[in-house]
């Protein structure tokens, strides 16, 4: 017995089963044809008595019909904290189906996150660091489900037949750290990632699928300084000693501890012990100091005469550091003339 089955062809990537029942008129089209081969009577009846029915359902390439989302991790690298960064990411898209040339048109949403659509955070060190992710290099839309003044991405991926029917692309997530922020020297991430919501434009191409990704970024110690000169002005060292002060401004990271040293200088003979200027042949004594009073010798170790210390205030909040000055009295035999100290070199070590 033959039997010839024609079933209408789905072009979609998601075919329903389909069921084609023959009749018991069907089966029994050739019944002497079949008892002449040696059927047996109760087979015979069987085979009268019931309908066949075929169920042909979706193949297995087809069952494995849909399109997934594989995001990267969004890395800022470092941030100095009073410039902007920005970075990016990518989302692949791949999309299979065991039949025809088929296109996904597809849609992507992004959620927030830790933090809001209007500014999402990292974290670390206690310290919040604020930044977003957009759709377009120009950092102008967010990038998030469409809601709160957001907008989502959507696409259209061609998988062509034959070649393992899959095909992929990819989606890039720009981000940007504004600037300035003033945050402690750490590692950053987000405390909830954010997930990726890949959805069908025409329902029913193929279920809906989330995946997540996490954002990182680093704040590095970082120390800037800046110095002004210290003059005496006109004096008379033998009669009575002179005072003068100038200042240091250090901005260093938020809470990044830091020591701050003063050299000899450049003057032959001169140490941190007792500095000296120079005019000519003759030398001027002075020194510097970290007091008001003048006790404490401004050194550039660990141990007297000691660098001073200090905590970051952030690097866009200058901190002032006072150099007290004093030439000392009786010294006698100077040359009439300017006296000075070319270079006291400042070290700043954080």
């Amino acid at each position: 017995m033959r039997i010839r089955i024609r079933l209408p062809r789905n072009r979609g990537p998601a075919a329903a089963s389909r069921a084609v029942c023959l009749s018991e008129i069907a089966l029994m089209r050739h019944p002497k044809r079949i008892e002449r081969r040696g059927t047996p009577p109760r087979s015979k009846a069987l085979l009268a008595g019931i309908a066949a029915c075929a169920v042909f359902g979706s193949s297995g390439a087809w069952s494995a019909n849909g399109c997934t989302a594989a995001p990267t991790t969004h890395a800022f690298g470092a941030y100095d904290t009073i410039n902007p960064t920005a970075g990016t990411s990518s989302i692949t898209i791949t999309c299979r189906h065991g039949g025809q040339a088929f296109t996904f048109n597809y849609t992507i949403a992004l959620s927030s996150g830790s933090g809001s659509y209007a500014a999402r955070q990292m974290t670390g060190a206690g310290d919040t660091l604020s930044f977003n992710h957009y759709t377009t290099l120009a950092h102008t839309t967010v990038w998030g489900d469409g809601t709160a003044g957001t907008a989502t991405i959507s696409g259209s991926l061609l998988v062509p037949q034959g070649g393992g029917n899959s095909g992929s692309q990819t989606q890039t997530v720009y981000g940007l750290i504004g600037a300035p922020q003033n945050v402690t020297a750490t590692a950053y991430a987000m405390a909830s990632p954010i997930t990726v919501t890949l959805s069908a434009t025409n329902a029913g191409d193929f279920p809906t699928t989330t995946s997540t990704f996490n954002t990182t970024s680093s704040v590095a110690a970082q120390c800037n300084v800046s110095a002004a000169n210290l003059s005496f002005g006109a004096i008379n060292p033998l009669s009575s000693q002179v005072d003068a002060t100038t200042a240091l401004t250090v901005n260093c990271t938020k809470n990044s501890a830091y020591t701050v040293g003063l050299d000899a200088g450049t003057t032959t003979g001169a140490t941190i012990a007792q500095r000296k200027m120079a005019n000519g042949a003759d030398i001027m004594n002075y020194n510097l100091y970290t007091d008001a009073a003048r006790t404490t010798i401004w050194g550039n170790s660990a141990v007297a005469p000691s660098w001073v210390s200090g905590i970051g205030a952030g690097l866009g909040i200058a901190q002032t550091l006072t150099v007290y000055g004093r030439v000392a009295s009786g010294q006698a035999n100077l040359a009439v003339g300017n006296y000075q100290e070319n270079t006291i070199t400042v070290t700043v070590t954080y």
